[in-house]
């Protein structure tokens, strides 16, 4: 693990959304033996505290308590507060980017990263091959659609073999080639789209 590693996956937990880091956040606690530090959803606020009476509960809460935020934590003395945005995210247990980059690329961690990505390999390798046979479905599929094009061709015009001179039939050459590298455009142009 280098610290350029570190600083990549610091920056890319940065930018994720306020849920997702609290998400990581909750991960964290759990595995490092340390669950009195999770965030909640303010939905889970009765069913967290229902063993507390009125009293204990208004007694617990912090000054900056709001119940319309979206999130709560058990802080210091037990006492509840609250945050909705990211901004606030500094307020909350939440330890910095960097260690929890830190603690994904650790070692027991790595080995779950490096199954997701492992994961995500096969999965690209597995489109790529389906792409290949598709691919070249789809080629077959247009030689057999060009002859059938010109054999109909020849039979509607009543063209027998030997009825076609040297240039008529580069030409004909030509307007097949030109033909199958059409289609074989139209393809490379889905697969890029897609």
């Amino acid at each position: 693990m280098t610290n350029k590693t570190v600083k990549e996956l610091e920056k890319i937990i940065s930018m994720l959304p306020v849920e997702d880091l609290i998400s990581i956040h909750d991960w964290y606690c759990n595995t490092d033996g340390n669950p009195n530090n999770y965030i909640y959803e303010m939905s889970r606020f009765n069913e967290m505290n229902e063993d507390l009476t009125p009293k204990e509960i208004v007694s617990s809460l912090s000054d900056s308590f709001n119940p319309n935020d979206k999130y709560f934590w058990y802080g210091e003395n037990e006492k509840i507060f609250s945050f909705s945005y990211k901004k606030d995210l500094r307020k909350t247990p939440c330890e910095s980017n960097f260690i929890y980059a830190d603690w994904l690329l650790d070692t027991e961690t790595k080995v779950y990263i490096d199954t997701v990505d492992l994961f995500v390999e096969e999965a690209i390798k597995k489109m790529d091959e389906k792409w290949k046979e598709i691919h070249e479905r789809l080629k077959n599929m247009i030689d057999e659609k060009v002859n059938e094009i010109f054999y109909d061709l020849q039979t509607e015009l009543e063209i027998e073999s030997g009825d076609i001179n040297p240039m008529q039939l580069l030409r004909l050459e030509e307007t097949e080639s030109n033909l199958s590298d059409i289609m074989l455009a139209v393809l490379r142009f889905e697969k890029e789209w897609f």
